[in-house]
């Protein structure tokens, strides 16, 4: 993206004004990172559905041209599609910003997730952790200036987590609740995702992805490829999709789903909440999952 096409995304679609005062002051430059992320999560969803509506054979990982303009359109996507967004987004406006690759929930032997990692930022110019394509999202960036662990977390959502370095690894977890289905890390909690502490090019992320059956792999069944999940949030609360069920998060953070029988009063009602996605996507998602399903 150039740098105009940055200003006005930031500017506009996640209306945050002065971004140029801001950038040009280091003690600013941290809020503005984080002032993003919250943003970013405000307005542009995690979903599959631009995934499941094409046919098996059909599905393969965006480019990084059909993800920057898959997040300007505001349509949103997975994981890659989000975070690779938000590098060069971040990159275009200065930031020290590299890649990582994650393995979710030990779900895959090879990265099947990408985060980022931006430093150089006061007050300790430490790394700081950014992922806006987690379906548990980290609504700040999270500073790694912590020896093994680092504070909880509860901000904005009613999710409580938090990182550890073991060796050269770093792990997300999450504290254990109901609905939880990571695998326990130890007692009390369970691990999200884990990463080598070093980087890697954002090309050998994508090769890892794009062939993942826990993402873009054609042959797949798992959840990505079979189900149904869309999430957005609206001044920090929840709207999420859940094959067919709808889940709104109240002002206490507590969850009300009502259940659908009815695919056509299902898209009508995903229309309303992810009015950027096109009525043909949806219906074309959910008759490839659930084809029996009227």
């Amino acid at each position: 993206m150039d740098r105009d096409t940055v200003i006005d995304f930031v500017e506009n679609k996640l209306e945050i004004p002065g971004i140029e005062q801001q950038l040009s002051s280091d003690r600013w430059r941290v809020h503005l990172l984080d002032s993003i992320i919250r943003q970013f999560l405000n307005k542009v969803p995690f979903q599959n559905v631009t995934l499941v509506k094409d046919a098996p054979e059909e599905r393969r990982i965006p480019t990084k041209q059909e993800s920057i303009d898959m997040v300007l359109s505001g349509k949103g996507g997975m994981c890659w599609t989000l975070n690779y967004f938000m590098y060069d987004l971040l990159k275009v406006l200065g930031f020290e910003v590299l890649p990582f690759g994650a393995i979710v929930g030990r779900g895959s032997e090879t990265d099947c997730h990408l985060l980022l990692m931006v430093s150089g930022l006061l007050p300790d110019r430490a790394p700081r952790i950014v992922d806006v394509g987690f379906g548990y999202p980290l609504f700040s960036s999270v500073p790694l200036n912590f020896e093994d662990e680092s504070p909880e977390y509860c901000d904005g959502s009613s999710l409580t987590y938090k990182f550890v370095k073991e060796r050269n690894m770093i792990y997300h977890l999450h504290k254990k609740g109901k609905g939880q289905h990571f695998p326990a890390f130890n007692e009390g909690w369970n691990e999200a995702y884990s990463f080598e502490n070093h980087p890697k090019s954002i090309d050998a992320i994508s090769q890892s992805i794009g062939r993942s059956e826990y993402t873009y792999d054609p042959n797949s069944t798992q959840t990505f490829h079979s189900s149904i999940r869309l999430i957005r949030f609206k001044g920090d609360k929840m709207i999420a999709v859940k094959n067919m069920e709808l889940i709104l998060e109240d002002s206490s953070h507590k969850f009300q789903a009502t259940k659908f029988d009815s695919k056509q009063d299902l898209v009508k009602e995903i229309g309303v909440h992810f009015p950027e996605l096109e009525e043909t996507e949806i219906v074309s998602a959910y008759n490839n999952v659930f084809p029996d399903i009227k």
